[in-house]
């Protein structure tokens, strides 16, 4: 078996992103949120919750490290890390534009096509062993199905589903509405959505002010919102009601960032109105009706039927980071490039050329008796 290996010389790897500070997480701003939600509702802050909050916090950064951590773990294996080229940068950025595309629609596809269940058969397949794409999509159908609360799934359906995260912010969004959305999960307080706090808590931060289609807030009114959200930063974090970052950032941003947080995680658009003449600054407030009925139909006694006209995109669109102004030509690399395709005009193979392999250190007494004496061993390695 050993014949049969052709050790890599060379690996490109496309990286969004070296890391991603959004993603970032706090055990003590975590465990914070933990200690002021428990006192609210008269719960204790168990080792459980301690350690669940550990793992979570480490998994949160080790994702928000992966591209650091990735080359760190190449230049420990040996390797010589090179910077591609600005072109190639946006090559692979249409590359990978494409290659989600194509995986969000044989999803979409999957989910759509997927046959119909009901929870004696979920339940029966999550403890099936070796599932199929079938059944991972029948699965994923009867999920949306029941989580939404809608019998047809149609594009709106899945866009609002969002994988899971839509349902979160419907929740949240009817807490602010006046629904009534009973605690769900275990009876520890890391696991525990407890929506009577998070209604408690947006009562508390809008101070009065009414949800409203298209509805305009001063820049005062923002900065009052935002000012009562920071000084409960940790358990609003624990409840949702702002992201992650509010409780490992220690310094503020502007208004219009901060109430931008405050919707998005409802659903809602904000945008920054300016009146130049006046001299004045207000923000819109969109999607306020979508997200009240998609709410109410997420907890209406009976399933919704009809098609979700109107539904809430509740992910923000991103900007690219660039814009390309022409067509780049397509990977992989021309293979009439010799100085790509020659391993000896690769600089890292200058530096070292009495070694077995220049690509990394060996040291011949490590090599095994077998592999010295395998004439296709050092063949392979000249």
């Amino acid at each position: 078996m050993m014949r049969r290996v052709r050790y890599l010389k060379k690996l490109i790897v496309s990286l969004p992103e070296i890391n991603n500070l959004n993603q970032r997480d706090s055990l003590e701003g975590m465990m914070k949120g933990q200690r002021e939600a428990a006192q609210r509702t008269g719960m204790a802050v168990g080792s459980y919750d301690e350690f669940r909050s550990e793992v979570l916090v480490d998994d949160a950064n080790s994702k928000a490290d992966f591209g650091n951590g990735l080359l760190w773990v190449l230049k420990a294996m040996g390797a010589r890390i090179r910077k591609g080229d600005a072109d190639t940068d946006e090559v692979l950025a249409d590359e990978r534009k494409s290659l989600r595309k194509g995986n969000e629609a044989a999803y979409v596809f999957g989910v759509q096509n997927a046959a119909v269940i009901d929870e004696s058969r979920f339940n029966e397949l999550k403890l099936t062993e070796g599932l199929t794409d079938e059944h991972r999509y029948e699965m994923e159908a009867f999920r949306i199905r029941d989580g939404l609360n809608v019998a047809e799934l149609d594009d709106e359906a899945v866009a609002l589903w969002d994988h899971g995260r839509g349902v979160r912010v419907l929740d949240r969004m009817a807490s602010v509405v006046g629904i009534d959305v009973p605690d769900t999960g275990e009876l520890t307080i890391s696991k525990r959505r407890q929506w009577g706090q998070t209604r408690e808590a947006y009562r508390r931060i809008l101070a009065g002010v009414g949800l409203k289609e298209g509805m305009r807030l001063s820049k005062e009114e923002a900065q009052g919102i935002v000012d009562r959200a920071w000084d409960e930063r940790f358990l609003m974090a624990h409840l949702g009601v702002v992201p992650v970052r509010w409780r490992v950032d220690k310094k503020r941003r502007t208004a219009y960032l901060e109430i931008k947080d405050i919707f998005h995680r409802l659903g809602l658009t904000c945008k920054t109105v300016r009146n130049r003449r006046a001299g004045t600054e207000s923000y819109a407030v969109t999607g306020v009706d979508a997200g009240r009925q998609m709410a109410e139909r997420r907890w209406a006694p009976k399933r919704w039927d009809g098609p979700l006209f109107g539904g809430s995109n509740i992910r923000e669109i991103k900007k690219p980071a660039r814009q390309n102004a022409h067509e780049h030509s397509p990977l992989p690399f021309s293979p009439a490039d010799p100085a790509n395709d020659n391993p000896a005009l690769w600089p890292e193979f200058s530096e070292k050329p009495d070694a077995l392999f220049p690509w990394m250190d060996i040291n011949p007494k490590e090599i095994p008796d077998f592999m010295l004496n395998d004439p296709e061993f050092w063949a392979m390695a000249v």
